[in-house]
């Protein structure tokens, strides 16, 4: 006879799922905005569609290595510390890319200025 149980477990799965969903909203938020400070920062529109796969694809590299986890383990589902570490993993990626792409953009000026 099945029966249902309350506790821990049970409320803290929905905190699991909100905080995976709050992850997925919050992709969905940073990557449009990156994009925009990439553009008024360099000032170039392809070097920014560039540089945004170049944050999607460090997210990608670090979300898909969690995924994959520890060889000899069964694959794992995003949690918790995973939502977490993508939130961080975004935030500094995007601050790296937009300092190598500001650099970039104004990496030929210099060169002019310095003949």
């Amino acid at each position: 006879m099945p029966y249902q149980t309350g506790g821990y477990a049970w409320a803290w799965l929905d905190s699991e799922l909100a905080l995976v969903t709050g992850m997925y909203v919050g992709f969905a938020v940073c990557f449009p905005c990156a994009l925009c400070v990439l553009i008024v920062a360099t000032q170039n529109i392809i070097l920014s569609f560039y540089a945004t796969g170049c944050i999607a694809a460090i997210v990608a590299s670090v979300l898909g290595s969690c995924y994959i986890g520890v060889a000899g383990q069964e694959l794992r589902q995003l949690g918790v510390a995973e939502s977490i570490a993508a939130i961080i993993v975004v935030g500094f990626s995007v601050d790296y890319v937009v300092h190598l792409g500001h650099v970039y953009a104004v990496s030929g000026e210099s060169i002019l200025k310095s003949s």
